[in-house]
């Protein structure tokens, strides 16, 4: 279809060989990979801010590390996980920072990056990790220089976000962007969001990161690619 990555994120089900294999024989690399969230059936979407886990936090972040070396990835997604009710958002915050520092240096000793990524409260309520201004503040609390934002501008539309000021402020903390249409979350376009303005200006400022297509398509994935097709994607 034209593409010439993937996000992949939870590829601890599948053996690492048939893996290599897959991406191999498609001529694909890994954009992304998310560290193990912990119980998803039952919910859980990670546990970085979650004070008392650490430990085990640290196990999905090693994890994490073993899978993307393997496939070749350069960058691990941690999830912040849902806070539990009247807890601490202070504390979180703290946990989350130390937690994300541990992690960053363990991806630094194996040339990797950290991404997390604000998911907004509206249709996740609870989720740490809300918007913008809660990531930047994590960045910073950090301090680390391999720990970037996977931003997605659906979220950001969601948030009332201004993408203008992310891309004229904050445009060097993002290593990985995720499209979709505003409102709906479904193909790019049509959309309330011009993201043919976005890309040309993503252009402008000579940004070398991926962009990740992650959306609801309304009438099957390969139809609803005609969007991308100026982009050299193929839909039919």
């Amino acid at each position: 279809m034209g593409f010439t990555g993937v996000e992949y994120p939870y590829p601890y089900q599948v053996p690492i060989r048939s893996s290599q294999r897959q991406l191999r024989d498609n001529g694909l690399e890994v954009a992304i990979v998310t560290a193990p969230v912990g119980d998803w059936k039952n919910g859980e979407r990670g546990m970085a801010a979650l004070t008392g886990r650490e430990e085990e936090f640290l196990g999905t972040v090693e994890q994490g590390v073993e899978y993307a070396l393997a496939l070749g990835c350069g960058s691990i997604h941690v999830m912040s996980g849902f806070l539990p009710a009247r807890a601490d958002r202070r504390q979180a915050g703290k946990t989350m920072a130390e937690n994300l520092t541990r992690a960053a240096d363990i991806c630094a000793k194996n040339g990797l990056n950290v991404v997390i990524e604000p998911i907004n409260n509206i249709e996740q309520p609870g989720y740490f990790m809300n918007d913008l201004k809660t990531a930047l503040d994590i960045l910073e609390a950090t301090g680390k220089d391999n720990i970037f934002l996977l931003y997605d501008i659906y979220h950001g539309a969601m948030n009332g976000e201004d993408m203008n000021t992310v891309l004229r402020w904050h445009i060097d903390h993002v290593a990985h962007f995720q499209i979709a249409g505003y409102p709906g979350r479904n193909e790019p376009a049509p959309s309330e969001i011009d993201y043919e303005k976005i890309f040309e200006t993503l252009d402008h400022l000579d940004y070398r990161g991926w962009i990740g297509c992650e959306y609801n398509p309304r009438h099957g994935t390969v139809a609803g690619l005609r969007w991308a097709e100026k982009y050299g994607i193929a839909g039919n």
